[in-house]
């Protein structure tokens, strides 16, 4: 199942800053977290729940541009939560409507 990157909020930090932490140690880069896409509970197995909140994020210093498909059909064919394809869509339509 495929996942965005994320983890454990800390005490002492912001959902912003646990996001672009969280992006920079898995993939090396340096962004901006926002605008906020959706929030919402995923529950990966039987009474575990996980709250889950999305951003829409910019890259700062990317040593190599992320590979971004336009190709809105092959979300569909993700194997990952809904909640995380709704997202994906929302941050199509705010970027596609600031293009």
């Amino acid at each position: 199942m495929g996942e965005l990157p994320g983890g454990r909020l800390e005490v002492s930090e912001t959902p912003q800053e646990r996001v672009e932490t969280e992006i920079h140690e898995e993939a090396g880069w340096r962004e901006s977290a926002g605008p906020l896409l959706d929030t919402w509970v995923y529950e990966p197995l039987p009474d575990r729940r996980v709250f889950i909140v999305t951003y829409g994020c910019t890259a700062t210093d990317a040593h190599h541009p992320p590979v971004i498909s336009h190709e809105r059909k092959e979300i569909d064919a993700l194997v990952m939560p809904q909640g995380y394809k709704d997202s994906i869509a929302h941050w199509y339509e705010l970027t596609e409507e600031t293009a």
